[in-house]
């Protein structure tokens, strides 16, 4: 094969749905594992809680949208690419969920618990203005312990919902090198 050959070849498998599936799939999976493990407990550590609290504000708007769009995407791109998955052996069947609750998951935290917890962090930040205690320590007001109570619930949703993400995306990547992405 000659060295144009092959640079024809990896132009194609790079640009073709193949490409795009497995591009987007590592993209989606390596951003998900990096936030999760790597970023967010350094930050969690290095950081002081206020500075912490704002970097994740920022950040986590923009990595579940790149989360969800890339699950979207590559939900759309399965069933498209294989219309029969639903109606297949189990592997099928069982990527097609992975991928389908990988978009739901993301939708969630994008859409609804993620701005929740921005908006229970909001009203934290704002007693702790009146409320002279951190979370947690004796003399903290009701209202501050019931902010506090209601974020742990919502940002551990969050939490749950992003490690479902992170498991799905891990079992269908193996699937994916196993098997290869299907008739893409």
């Amino acid at each position: 094969m000659s060295e144009g050959s092959t640079s024809r070849n990896l132009v194609t498998s790079l640009s073709g749905s193949r490409g795009i599936y497995n591009i987007l799939l590592s993209t989606v999976l390596g951003s998900s594992l990096w936030n999760s493990f790597v970023a967010g407990p350094i930050s969690y550590k290095t950081l002081p809680r206020p500075l912490f609290s704002d970097l994740q504000g920022k950040l986590f708007p923009v990595y579940f949208t790149l989360q969800s769009i890339g699950s979207v995407t590559l939900l759309g791109l399965f069933v498209t690419s294989n219309r029969t998955a639903l109606v297949r052996p189990v592997g099928f069947k069982l990527n097609a969920w992975l991928l389908g609750f990988m978009t739901a998951g993301s939708l969630a935290n994008l859409l609804v618990v993620g701005p929740l917890v921005g908006k229970l962090i909001e009203q934290r930040k704002a007693l702790v203005g009146n409320d002279e205690t951190c979370p947690g320590q004796p003399g903290e007001s009701v209202e501050s312990r019931e902010v506090t109570k209601k974020f742990g619930i919502a940002h551990g949703v969050s939490s749950l919902l992003n490690l479902g993400v992170v498991v799905a995306g891990i079992v269908h990547t193996a699937w994916v090198g196993q098997f290869g992405s299907l008739a893409l």
